[in-house]
């Protein structure tokens, strides 16, 4: 939802589209927050060029306690290096997508069909049927989902050019090859 009584700020996150309406532009493009996208980047119209990393999650109760320690040791080192920039950390809740494991029992169904003549086990295929029913149909409804984790970094940009472009995606890592292993 659109705040439409807070006015833009261009160093934070939020990028009102309020504003570009009311300048009277209509087209996707021009109410879009996307300028366009370079390598792995985003270039936003406010000046900044955001990446958004995945990151897995940890179940720290399975840690000893060594190995917390350690861990936000290096978390609180990672938040150090980027005291400077303003860092992000979303966690969603999205859909399971079962599509290349429900593509694995499909792979059995068919071979267990090549097969037919030699194992003549009907109730098998029925059995695979019915788990490629069952979570095709998971699949569809959206029944079952998991956390995601993201880490939204940004680098303000100076110039509109194809060499600040270079000089912020080295900072922020070039191809993030440089960024350490981030886990939450």
């Amino acid at each position: 939802m659109v705040n439409h009584y807070k006015k833009m700020d261009k160093e934070e996150f939020d990028y009102e589209v309020v504003t570009l309406i009311k300048k009277g532009k209509s087209t996707i493009q021009d109410i879009s927050i996307i300028e366009g996208i370079y390598k792995d980047y985003v270039l936003l119209k406010n000046g900044y060029l955001t990446s958004i990393l995945q990151v897995s999650g940890i179940n720290l109760d399975l840690l000893a306690e060594y190995e917390q320690n350690r861990l936000f040791e290096d978390y609180g080192s990672f938040l150090m290096s980027q005291v400077h920039d303003q860092l992000q950390t979303i966690s969603m809740t999205v859909p399971v997508d079962f599509r290349s494991y429900n593509l694995g029992w499909k792979k059995r169904y068919l071979h267990e069909l090549e097969n037919k003549d030699n194992t003549g086990n009907e109730y098998k295929r029925a059995l695979i049927t019915s788990y490629i029913d069952h979570f095709q149909g998971i699949r569809m409804k959206d029944e079952m989902s998991t956390k995601q984790h993201f880490v939204v970094i940004r680098e303000k940009m100076n110039k509109r050019t194809f060499q600040d472009l270079e000089r912020a995606e080295t900072i922020k890592g070039g191809g993030n090859d440089k960024l350490p292993a981030i886990h939450f």
